[in-house]
């Protein structure tokens, strides 16, 4: 049994194939997911915009006053540029300035963009809370001036929130996070590939090792245990350089959820490597038959977890909610979907439970089926 396990999990090593599409090929996927969402975590490094403001207005010094005290992460937000309305048109024209600023006859503040990108959001943002406490301040003076000393004008925030935000798993807020867990999931349902090429070896109407396999002495579910470890062990391999990868050269911040995410691949690795066994025995197919019945059922897994579209994993959990249970895809990312959500494994727990009983059911289809195969010519 231990011979077999080293011959077994050597041959894994040695296997160009299983090296690239297991260990490889999800790194170059989740370093292409790092590249292309990395950007999206730049928006927050917020830059100085220029502003116009038209001159000859009584209200400009107290505006002017106003937008040089707006900060966004510590970092002056306006820069003010004195102009005409004519002058700061051609300005906003050559998109050397955000926006342009003016009153027009009735006291009310204008504001003249060209397009409406963040910085005019911010822009309009801005304004908007201005005149709203110009507007409170005119009020306060006309009908109560006693009260005028008691209010600062700087205390007033109008997009101040006063229901709390109870999220559920706040330290390790970032959403880019969840976008690497397809790569984690992957990987796991790989080990469906080990062992289902692992146990053409096995069958003696598949390959000269199987055959000499069956006159041995060993029994069959000895050799089944000890090819099953050499995948398991290799699969596991495969998600610890991922994960290691991940945090050490991408710095992915897990935060504390990376015991969590280690026993959810486990237990994926497990329910993954069983099902290659029982889709291997069942068909009793060469290797290229045998690759392409596994593609064409984890594709269709991955569609309707939703990997391709959420759209079809809520369309597919309002029509037939109990799908999932039965889709090993789709309990792996359901699983780190709840630890990301919730921050705690025990949220899982259902999901996990269905991928342990999936797992038992194709351990044994697969030894029973293994068991009763007879050969009347090979």
């Amino acid at each position: 049994m231990i011979t077999f396990f080293k011959y077994r999990f050597v041959s894994l090593i040695k296997e160009k194939s299983m090296i690239f599409w297991i260990i490889i090929f999800p790194i170059i996927l989740c370093t292409f997911f790092y590249l292309g969402f990395t950007n999206i975590s730049s928006a927050d490094d917020f830059k100085m915009m220029n502003v116009g403001v038209v001159t000859g207005h009584n209200n400009n010094n107290n505006l002017i006053d106003s937008m040089k005290e707006v900060e966004i992460n510590n970092i002056k937000t306006f820069t003010i540029k004195d102009v005409t309305k004519e002058g700061g048109i051609k300005l906003l024209n050559d998109k050397k300035i955000a926006g342009l600023i003016n009153f027009d006859d009735q006291n009310k503040i204008e504001l003249i963009i060209n397009n409406n990108e963040l910085d005019q959001m911010v822009l309009q943002e801005f304004l908007t809370n201005y005149q709203q406490a110009t507007n409170l301040m005119t009020t306060i003076i006309k009908t109560s001036p006693n009260q005028l000393e008691q209010l600062n004008i700087k205390d007033l925030d109008f997009n101040k929130q006063y229901v709390i935000n109870n999220t559920m798993n706040e330290k390790n807020n970032n959403p880019l996070v969840i976008s690497f867990y397809t790569c984690i999931a992957m990987t796991c349902l790989y080990g469906a590939f080990c062992s289902a090429f692992g146990i053409i070896t096995i069958q003696p109407n598949l390959s000269s090792q199987g055959l000499r396999l069956s006159v041995s002495p060993y029994r069959k579910y000895k050799i089944l245990i000890a090819d099953f470890i050499a995948n398991y062990l290799f699969v596991s391999i495969a998600l610890v350089v991922l994960l290691s990868y991940m945090i050490n050269f991408l710095h992915i911040d897990f935060g504390n959820q990376i015991l969590d995410i280690g026993i959810i691949c486990a237990i994926g690795g497990l329910c993954s490597t069983a099902f290659g066994y029982f889709v291997g025995i069942l068909t009793r197919a060469n290797e290229r038959v045998l690759t392409g019945i596994i593609i064409t059922i984890t594709m269709l897994w991955c569609f309707l977890a939703g990997m391709m579209s959420y759209q079809v994993k809520y369309l597919v959990e309002n029509i037939i909610p109990a799908i999932k249970f039965v889709n090993p895809i789709a309990l792996i990312s359901d699983s780190l979907y709840s630890v990301y959500y919730y921050g705690d494994l025990m949220m899982a727990i259902p999901y996990l439970l269905s991928l342990s009983i999936m797992f038992v059911l194709f351990m044994i289809a697969s030894l029973l089926l293994l068991r009763g195969n007879q050969y009347d010519n090979i």
